[in-house]
């Protein structure tokens, strides 16, 4: 009897487990739909996120930056300053300026600009808004001058060549219970001015209605340059990677290979800049040794004339063999002279306090030519660095003062080189003079003839 007590005490716990399992499981399969509502709400769920969420995606594009020898403007600028400031390490390589050129909103309105992409259409679909890129079935163009620097309104097709446009902003303003009626390819006035509303090639399929934004390409600029990753390969590459982020590919590739285009086309400007500056003045100095050579001939005609004087060979070849290497000496203090002049005259005009200075104009002295050299480097540095930032950053401050400073010498050592220059020309005159005085059989008229020709020597 206790036997069989204790057998049947040790087959409970056995069947509560199995009465527990079962019980669980009822109440699962009482509750099925619920589960199989909870999968279906999830994916449902899952399925319209991916409709209503627009698509991204990404391009790559890698730019080398051309790195000339001996123009790493910064580490010349640390060496004018006297090596000052701890964060010089930071400019080690150009590719790092290069990549704050590319990631600018200047540089960016431009690429917005050339491919106009000021204004965006956005199709209105159940559940979302498609942005259209080369499909919108309309292309929106200004006739007047905007109110505003952003506008957007609603486009609804109305008939075959109608249509009514309504829900204005302006800025940040909404303009309520305005609808403006218009035609195809007829200007509208609107209360954010006049526009055209034109049909493109997709104007069939224009079965939705259509919000059209427009902004200033400065506005649109910020956007694009914020989807925009700009990286140097490595600490000491040239290479940079340009990201661009967009929810169209043709767009992104466009937006990087414009981009590209356009970075080229202002360094070539600026590289340019300099020999711009020297070719305007060397034609500025032309023109007046022009004149003064044409004064000059002038001078010697005239005396001919009066002398009788037809063999100018014959007049002045004793004195040409006799004072030659005077002439070429003297010729050649002189012309160095009066290029120093003109670059003193050009430092002392206030109007070109900020500008470049003329580089490779025949000076014989190295020291001024390698000092103008560096203020262009310097000059050129700073611009581009002050079109991404402002004149108060303190890099651009000590650019200005380098600059100043560099300035200052160019124009002591031009001062100092037009004095000795002229103590040159005063010895050479005194020399000439001593022989001139021992050739008294020389005719007057022969010596005064050589002089005009030997001005009009120098002037050639």
């Amino acid at each position: 009897m206790d036997n069989n007590e204790q057998n049947v005490n040790a087959a409970r716990p056995g069947e509560e487990n199995s009465l527990n399992l079962l019980d669980i499981w009822n109440m699962v399969w009482d509750y099925k739909w619920w589960y199989v509502l909870s999968v279906a709400a999830c994916l449902a769920l899952a399925l319209l996120y991916i409709y209503v969420t627009p698509k991204t995606y990404q391009r790559v594009a890698k730019v080398i930056i051309n790195e000339e020898s001996g123009s790493n403007v910064m580490s010349d600028l640390i060496t004018i300053a006297g090596g000052a400031g701890s964060g010089a390490g930071s400019y080690s390589s150009n590719a790092n300026n290069e990549a704050e050129a590319f990631a600018s909103p200047d540089l960016m309105e431009k690429v917005v600009r050339r491919l106009s992409l000021e204004t965006s259409y956005t199709e209105r679909q159940p559940l979302r808004k498609v942005e259209l890129y080369r499909s919108s079935p309309v292309e929106m163009s200004l006739v007047d001058t905007l109110v505003s620097s952003y506008f957007s309104f609603r486009l609804v097709r109305t008939g075959e060549e109608s249509f009514l446009l309504k829900d204005f902003v302006i800025g940040p303003d909404k303009v309520r219970g305005t609808e403006v009626e218009g035609v195809l390819s007829q200007p509208v006035p609107t209360p954010a001015g006049t526009i055209r509303i034109d049909p493109s090639i997709n104007i069939g399929e224009w079965d939705n209605d259509i919000d059209v934004s427009w902004a200033r390409p400065m506005s649109r600029a910020k956007i694009y340059s914020s989807n925009l990753v700009v990286t140097v390969a490595g600490k000491n590459s040239t290479v940079l990677s340009l990201s661009m982020t967009d929810r169209f590919i043709p767009r992104a590739e466009r937006i990087l290979n414009t981009l590209i285009d356009v970075y080229n086309e202002e360094w070539v400007t600026d590289k340019s800049r300099s020999a711009r500056k020297t070719s305007q003045f060397i034609s500025e100095r032309i023109q007046v040794i022009e004149k003064e050579l044409s004064g000059i001939e002038t001078d010697l005609k005239e005396y001919k004339e009066k002398n009788n004087l037809t063999d100018i060979k014959a007049v002045g070849q004793a004195y040409l063999e006799e004072l030659g290497k005077f002439q070429a000496k003297d010729f050649e203090v002189r012309n160095q002279l009066s290029i120093a002049g003109y670059i003193r005259d050009y430092l002392n005009d206030p109007k070109n306090a900020l500008s470049l200075l003329p580089a490779n104009s025949g000076l014989s002295d190295t020291g001024v030519e390698t000092q103008i050299s560096e203020y262009n480097k310097l000059f050129l540095q700073r611009e581009t660095l002050i079109s991404n930032s402002s004149e108060n950053n303190p890099l651009i401050a000590d650019l200005t003062l380098s600059l100043d400073a560099i300035r200052a010498s160019v124009l002591r050592s031009v001062e100092n080189m037009i004095g000795t220059l002229e103590l040159q020309v005063a010895q050479i005159a005194g020399e000439e003079a001593k022989l001139l005085s021992s050739m008294s059989s020389s005719s007057g008229q022969e010596m005064e003839l050589l002089s005009i020709e030997r001005q009009q020597q120098v002037k050639q």
